[in-house]
């Protein structure tokens, strides 16, 4: 339908209007529809991904990061000032390890970020991991944070606009190093809740979550994950 519609808005020579649409990039259109889309006043598409690392595949199975960073590096080869590209991520406790990573390549590719820290299931909140894996995290996140004052032509975040994707990169971090600072109450329940939730799914998609997250498997043994998925 989607393609219909871009199909039909060209032939009708109705693309006076700015679009936008989110895609998991794991397929791109191919240059003519990329052209196609350039007929409209302006493109953004937003790209979920969660990292550029196998945490992303656990997350977003059956996925291909590898995949998709080159559908993106595609993507941007085809930007200008009317066609652009945001990152949307969902921070939750199995996808910060290397987050810094997604920040660092996003500020090479002067790319922003429009992150809604996950809600539900609570057992996935950031502020669940353990206290020196949060301290090392928080530790690499706060090398992107900047003072607004070093910031040339400051204008308020409008993930539309990447002028100013340095400051929208140091938001981001913020926001992740505040929900890892958040207070959580009962975090040895919630904790069982995820190690269940996970080998669950491991059961059924025939993996084992140490091969795509490593950093979180003291958790998991701890809370009985090798039982659970045998």
């Amino acid at each position: 339908m989607f393609y219909e519609f871009i199909d039909f808005c060209v032939e009708e020579n109705h693309t006076n209007f700015h679009i936008t649409f989110v895609s998991n990039a794991t397929i791109m259109p191919d240059i003519g529809y990329i052209n196609k889309l350039k007929k409209f006043k302006s493109v953004q598409i937003e790209i979920s991904i969660e990292n550029f690392n196998l945490s992303n595949d656990y997350v977003r199975y059956p996925s291909n990061y590898l995949k998709i960073e080159e559908n993106m590096k595609k993507y941007i080869s085809f930007s200008d000032e009317k066609f652009s590209l945001v990152v949307r991520t969902v921070p939750q406790f199995l996808t910060l390890f290397k987050y810094d990573h997604l920040l660092k390549w996003c500020l090479e590719n002067r790319i922003c970020i429009d992150s809604n820290v996950i809600a539900t299931p609570d057992f996935f909140m950031p502020a669940l991991l353990p206290a020196d894996i949060k301290k090392d995290i928080v530790l690499k996140l706060s090398h992107y944070i900047i003072d607004s004052k070093d910031i040339d032509n400051i204008r308020a975040i409008n993930i539309r606009d990447t002028v100013n994707y340095k400051k929208n990169i140091s938001e981001n971090a913020k926001i992740i190093i505040n929900s890892l600072q958040q207070p959580v109450d009962d975090a040895e329940t919630l904790n069982r809740q995820a190690v269940e939730y996970c080998a669950k799914l491991d059961r059924i998609r025939k993996i084992h979550i140490k091969d795509y997250i490593p950093e979180i498997l003291p958790l998991f043994e701890k809370h009985g994950y090798d039982n659970l998925i045998s």
